[in-house]
């Protein structure tokens, strides 16, 4: 790893979960594992003031959901270190407002008319950026009035 040596004042490691941090590769390679575990260590003791450590409950990858189980990794620190919280930090959107023919607006994308909804997804005509496919439980979309 290159990060030896290097100290940040804040630090941020994310995807702490079974099969992500560490990999799933590594689970049942013990040298593997070990070789995750001091990266994960390396990666915690490179923060100066503060380390911020993520792990998410459940998680959409590439269209699809999947239910996790914090690394264990975690487990491992000192409880006493740590400062926990568990806030979601995305909010599910009501999806029965939307209607095709919809005008709404994304945080991102701008202004845009939906063009069709599916089960999960809202298929939006952005004026500025096109045509985007977005996960309707989670896009950032309001309705423009």
């Amino acid at each position: 790893h290159n990060a030896k040596g290097l100290e940040f004042k804040i630090v941020f490691v994310a995807g702490l979960e079974e099969g992500l941090f560490q990999h799933f590769r590594s689970m049942d390679d013990t040298a593997e594992l070990q070789e995750e575990r001091r990266l994960c260590y390396v990666s915690i003791t490179r923060a100066m003031d503060k380390v911020y450590l993520s792990c998410a409950y459940r998680r959409n990858l590439y269209g699809s959901g999947s239910f996790n189980i914090r690394s264990r990794f975690l487990a491992e620190l000192p409880e006493k270190l740590l400062e926990t919280s568990q806030t979601p930090t995305i909010q599910p959107v009501e999806v029965g407002n939307f209607t095709v023919g919809d005008v709404v607006k994304h945080k991102q994308f701008g202004q845009g008319i939906i063009t069709e909804i599916d089960d999960e997804k809202i298929n939006v005509q952005f004026e500025e950026h096109g045509p985007k496919t977005l996960l309707l439980g989670y896009a950032p979309i309001s309705l423009v009035e």
